[in-house]
């Protein structure tokens, strides 16, 4: 009977451990960066959008910096929700530039963001490519 009990006991702090590491986990998650590679900045000013991403946190921004890019000297980056309603102004950024982006409306946590981008330059027939990361909080 006392190794049912040492077993259950073992099993009950196992369980218990594995259950208070997932909050730490999810909080861990709101600071994690999303990489993006070669977007492309449409000839013509024409816009790009990320993926979709669902918020973690009640903060109003996102947080973008520019890593490298390409047949462009600055790109535009503004935020939107679900349905690419803009939601914020926008942001000018070089490479090696990070920009706050603030929220213009109230976004709450699990509310779908997106992030717009385009090429400050009006260019007739080439695409720039932009690539950095983004913090969705």
């Amino acid at each position: 009977m006392q190794k049912k009990s040492k077993k259950g006991l073992i099993l009950a702090l196992t369980l218990g451990m594995a259950i208070t590491a997932v909050p730490s986990i999810t909080a861990f998650a709101a600071s994690v960066n999303e990489n993006y590679d070669s977007y492309a900045l449409p000839a013509r000013q024409g816009n790009n959008y990320t993926g979709t991403h669902q918020k973690v946190t009640d903060e109003q921004y996102i947080v973008n910096k520019v890593t490298d890019i390409t047949h462009a000297d600055t790109a535009v980056f503004w935020a939107t929700d679900g349905v690419k309603t803009v939601i914020s102004n926008e942001y000018e950024q070089k490479l090696g530039n990070q920009s706050t982006i603030q929220f213009r409306k109230q976004i709450k946590s699990k509310a779908d963001v997106i992030m717009g981008m385009r090429n400050a330059d009006y260019q007739i027939y080439q695409n720039g490519f932009v690539s950095g990361w983004v913090n969705f909080k």
